[in-house]
């Protein structure tokens, strides 16, 4: 921080390091093209992702601004917007692309100073349902996540799904599951996600099986989001502190 108690940015290039599966010596992370710059973290948007919502501030302009005249055409100050994002990585770096989308530097007066981008502490958090920051809500969430276990796993579906991609699954846990390691929303957020990305990223074929996706969306939607239909309980705790 200089005299003046204003804050200035270090411009820098970050790389992942991680071990080589030979001999645990340290080297690079490296993308499907062996590029050693712009990996991603877990929990971080991809290039994709920031290009996405990038386009998403894009969109709202054009709306807002252009279209609509609700916003200024050059913001002069941020001081009457209240941007909010979550502890999680991505969250910050979708509120950073969007406003960058929404107002570019091209449309920000002289002298415009940085937005603040409010956070809270995660047991804080009402931006999404925190199971962190309440026990019963997470007694809930497991109660109803365990159940869609139950009914699910022994079933023809699940038997679809371990025919087509249960080669893949880890040794120690060899069988798709609801409740497996991984879980199965876990490999439906993998899926989704990689059919955002060039085929470099693709996981085998079977794991975009029509059917297949079909069920798991299915089962994913009955674990996530059944506890807010059926329990009044539920709805209340996973809205968080009002």
């Amino acid at each position: 921080m200089s005299a003046n108690d204003s804050w200035d940015e270090l411009a820098y290039r970050r790389r992942l390091e991680t071990f080589d599966e030979n001999d645990d010596s340290p080297v690079l992370s490296t993308g499907p093209g062996r590029e050693t710059d712009g990996i991603c973290l877990p929990g971080e948007l991809t290039d994709q992702g920031r290009a996405s919502t990038l386009a998403l501030g894009q969109r709202l302009r054009g709306l807002y601004v252009d279209q609509l005249g609700f916003m200024p055409t050059v913001l002069q100050d941020a001081n009457h917007m209240y941007l909010r994002a979550t502890p999680i990585p991505r969250a910050l770096e979708s509120v950073q692309q969007t406003f960058y989308g929404l107002y570019p530097p091209s449309s920000r007066a002289a002298g415009f100073v940085s937005p603040t981008i409010i956070q809270r502490q995660p047991n804080h958090e009402t931006l999404f349902p925190n199971e962190g920051a309440c026990r019963r809500f997470a007694q809930l969430s497991q109660a109803f996540a365990q159940r869609t276990a139950d009914r699910w796993n022994d079933t023809p579906d699940m038997a679809h799904l371990n025919k087509m991609f249960g080669k893949w699954m880890p040794e120690d846990s060899p069988t798709v599951k609801v409740d497996g390691h991984p879980r199965l929303s876990g490999i439906m957020d993998t899926v989704n996600s990689t059919l955002a990305h060039p085929n470099e990223t693709r996981l085998p074929k079977e794991f975009y099986d029509k059917k297949g996706r079909e069920i798991i969306d299915k089962i994913g939607v009955e674990e996530w989001f059944s506890g807010y239909m059926e329990s009044k309980e539920y709805r209340q705790l996973g809205k968080g502190q009002v």
